[in-house]
């Protein structure tokens, strides 16, 4: 896949998670924070779209922004958009959304592993679940008003990488 063909992937599944969020604009924005920073962590790791690594950045910047689409699911089912339920009701309705866009079986399933597991921390899961859980902290940073403290413990405990650690410190700790 050549990066124009990856950019219109990416460009369509935006466009098709926004209408999945129609009448939620804050998810939709959520969405599209948490897309921005990971590529802001996958540039700072030297990941690009037409590089040697260019399907492990599309797998990122796909999962980015379908990694909530279980939120809307579960809080009709269960009137909770509780993590565990995130992941379990999100990864076959991402692998539905990928099914529409002509992608290579190996490209859906691994979005879809991370839809399904963007709230389990711990563990080597691979780069691309690395970067997916640091956008998405530093988004909800913001979100959820975690104090200096809070920041500094996931730091601590959860971002691994170095351009998640940097954009974490610039943003939020002022260093």
């Amino acid at each position: 896949m050549t990066a124009a063909d990856a950019r219109a992937v990416i460009g369509e599944t935006a466009r098709l998670m926004m209408r999945h969020e129609s009448g939620v604009p804050a998810r939709a924005r959520h969405l599209l924070a948490v897309h921005g920073y990971a590529c802001l962590i996958a540039d700072g790791e030297a990941l690009t779209l037409d590089g040697p690594d260019a399907t492990l950045r599309l797998i990122i910047e796909l999962a980015a922004l379908t990694h909530d689409i279980g939120i809307r699911p579960a809080l009709a089912t269960y009137g909770s958009s509780a993590g565990p339920l995130q992941e379990a009701l999100g990864a076959p309705l991402a692998r539905k959304l990928l099914d529409k866009l002509n992608l290579t079986p190996e490209i859906t399933e691994r979005v879809s592993e991370l839809v399904g597991s963007h709230h389990s921390y711990g563990g080597e899961r691979g780069l691309d679940h690395q970067i997916l859980i640091e956008a998405d902290f530093l988004v909800n940073f913001f979100e959820s008003s975690y104090t200096k403290e809070r920041i500094e413990h996931t730091l601590g405990t959860i971002f691994r990488t170095a351009a998640g650690k940097a954009l974490a410190r610039e943003l939020y700790l002022c260093e």
